[in-house]
């Protein structure tokens, strides 16, 4: 059995190794081990630049975004297109007459995602997914879901190429 370790870094500040050691099915594929200290793993260097570009009530609505993201999958349910500006000032701790404004920044800034799918012999779905490159609730990450959001602001800002 081979492991390979690819290291990332921004500016060597954050190192994350992708362990991969399929000889003994550690994991199956399409899935890379974050290897740190704690269950949820926070990127400073993006929130940090988030920070600067957010207002406060801004600010707090994508940490508590981040707080609700579901382990594994960072799906933010119950939250999705349908979820009323009510449960949403609840959900945020807005006010109603705010919560809209604030959302749509933070899905313009790439903070997370809508997601639509039609599956056979189910009904229509709408999800919202937190971006892995602000926060990710787990030990392992799907890469297909990591890879939807590589071209996001978070994205590129982890990767050193907006400062």
């Amino acid at each position: 059995a081979t492991t390979e370790i690819y290291t990332l870094s921004l500016h060597d500040a954050l190192p994350i190794f992708t362990v991969v050691d399929r000889g003994n099915g550690k994991l199956p594929d399409g899935y890379e081990m974050v290897e740190m200290n704690k269950f949820s793993r926070h990127l400073p260097e993006v929130w940090n630049y988030l920070k600067k570009h957010l207002t406060n009530l801004e600010w707090v609505a994508a940490t508590k975004m981040g707080y609700m993201a579901c382990a594994y999958t960072n799906s933010l349910r119950p939250l999705n297109d349908q979820t009323t500006l009510m449960e949403l000032s609840q959900a945020m701790d807005i006010s109603v007459n705010r919560v809209s404004n604030v959302v749509k920044k933070l899905f313009e800034l790439g903070v997370f995602a809508k997601f639509d799918v039609v599956e056979v012999d189910c009904e229509y779905k709408k999800y919202w997914i937190f971006n892995p490159y602000l926060s990710f609730n787990g030990r392992v990450i799907e890469t297909s879901m990591k890879n939807l959001f590589k071209n996001t602001l978070p994205a590129k800002v982890y990767r050193g190429e907006i400062s």
